[in-house]
């Protein structure tokens, strides 16, 4: 049997770069702890940003959409957490909406309450 993999859903844009970083160091966290219980996540932020950051320049949603969609397309469950600005957030709401599309079960949580932890958000 092929163990389910996860795709984990997280806000990242903002105008202030603090913010980013702790919604970065936040998913890095969390994709950790998922990792600690056995569950395979595959987290775009932990991905994407050291190829964003290497590339020098900003990259937004739609820089990124196809690769993520694609890569969400391929997991058997969308987890979302629901951390502030994750209502608000485009990348957020175009992966549920396509997860909805390919008919994939989504998982909201709070991580505070779900995962134990102490988190900044």
């Amino acid at each position: 049997m092929t163990a389910k993999i996860y795709y984990l859903s997280c806000p990242y844009s903002h105008p202030n770069p603090d913010i980013k970083a702790s919604r970065h160091r936040l998913v890095n966290r969390i994709t950790l702890e998922f990792h600690k219980q056995g569950k395979l996540v595959y987290s775009p932020l932990t991905h994407n940003i050291p190829l964003i950051e290497l590339n020098r320049k900003y990259n937004s949603w739609d820089d990124w959409s196809h690769f993520d969609l694609e890569m969400l397309q391929r997991c058997d469950g969308l987890i979302v957490l629901q951390i502030s600005g994750w209502e608000q957030s485009k990348g957020v709401a175009e992966e549920i909406a396509h997860a909805k599309k390919i008919n994939i079960p989504i998982e909201m949580i709070n991580p505070k309450e779900h995962l134990d932890l102490i988190l900044e958000m």
